[in-house]
This record gives structure tokens, C-alpha cells and sequence, in this order.
């Protein structure tokens, strides 16, 4: 028996090409050292040279950096909802994607509803304002009303306000509208209004 385990641990080095073949041997090796009363340790050896020989198809490496990018690409989501949630929370407003911005003409003006609020839109000149969309003075929707360049006139009372401020300009208006901030992105007017709005 001694004789074959000898024989196998000759044989061992032609094998190695041959992952099933070495694993016949790595088996018929184990068995023929410890039936010949070698030590643990000794067929651990025998063992350990033969496995370190075979070529795995995915090394751990690869695994351990497809899980890093995974890991990184969440830990870079994760920071950015937080910034997001720690703006809002800073500043108490959220932007309100309100409409397409190739849907509303030059010098037109629409209006939208927002958890009961009326806003206004306008398009002055390709540049968008956004206003409370409800005259101060009574209850007339100025998207109705009459634009004279910067100016919206009411279509009730005839009163006037400056678009970009808000500002009254004639009677019998008197109490300034309320004005938002826009932006244009990814097509569409989006409004800058309060959390609880």
C-alpha cells in the first residue's frame, strides 16, 4: 500500500492539467497516507500542493470587487437622499414639477393646483414667473387676465401687479401676490413652494 501511494505522488505532477483527474488522486493519496499511518499534517501537505495547483474559473478577488462597486454605488444613493432630506428639511420647501415647458406660450399664462393652493405661470419672453394665481383684491384668477409686459391685469377689477415682484401697480389692488421661485429642468417648469403647501 505504501508502494501505491508512491506511486500515486509520482504520478501527480502529469495530472495537474486535469482538475477531475487531480481530485481522484488528492482522494487516493489521503487515503493511502493515512492507512500507511502517516501524520495528519503530512497528507494535509500532499493535499494542499495538489490543490494549490488547480485554476479556479472566478477568482475571490473578482466577487470581493463586484460586491465593493455595489457597495459604493449604494453608499453614494444613500448620500445623496440624505442631502436631499437635510435640504428640505433646512430650508422647508420642495421643488413642484408643475408643467412641460413647451406647453405654455410667450406671453401666456396658465395656472395649477397645489394641495389647495392656486398658482399662477407665466412666460414672459421665454422666461417663466410663478405668482399666487388668485387676485388679492377679489377672487378673479389673473391666468384669465390681460398681460401687458411684465403687468397682469385682473379680469374682474382691472387692478394691475408687476409679474416678477408681485408688486400692486394700480387700484383697486393694493396687497401684494405672493411669487415663487422657478426653474426649467429636464423640460418641464418646476416650482419652488413651502413643505405644507
Amino acid at each position: 500500500m505504501t508502494t501505491l501511494a508512491i506511486s500515486l505522488v509520482g504520478d501527480a505532477r502529469p495530472v495537474r492539467s486535469d482538475p477531475s483527474i487531480k481530485s481522484a488522486a488528492m482522494i487516493a493519496v489521503a487515503a493511502a497516507l493515512a492507512m500507511a499511518g502517516s501524520s495528519r499534517a503530512a497528507g494535509g501537505s500532499v493535499l494542499h500542493a495538489l490543490r494549490g495547483s488547480h485554476q479556479y474559473p472566478h477568482s475571490y478577488n473578482e466577487f470581493a470587487a463586484r460586491g465593493k462597486k455595489t457597495k459604493i454605488s449604494e453608499h453614494k444613493l444613500m448620500n445623496a437622499r440624505r442631502r436631499m432630506t437635510a435640504e428640505a428639511s433646512t430650508t422647508g420647501k420642495q421643488w413642484l414639477q408643475a408643467i412641460r415647458a413647451d406647453s405654455l406660450p410667450v406671453h401666456d399664462a396658465t395656472r395649477i393646483e397645489h394641495n389647495g393652493s392656486c398658482i399662477a405661470i407665466f412666460n414672459l419672453a421665454g422666461k417663466f414667473h410663478a405668482t399666487a394665481g388668485v387676485c388679492t383684491h377679489a377672487h378673479a384668477f389673473l391666468s384669465e387676465g390681460y398681460i401687458d409686459g411684465q403687468t397682469i391685469e385682473c379680469p374682474l377689477h382691472q387692478g394691475l401687479f408687476h409679474i416678477p415682484t408681485g408688486t400692486p401697480l394700480s387700484p383697486p389692488v393694493t396687497e401684494r401676490l405672493k411669487t415663487y421661485e422657478t426653474k426649467v429642468m429636464d423640460g418641464y417648469v418646476h416650482v419652488l413652494v413651502e413643505g405644507g403647501e
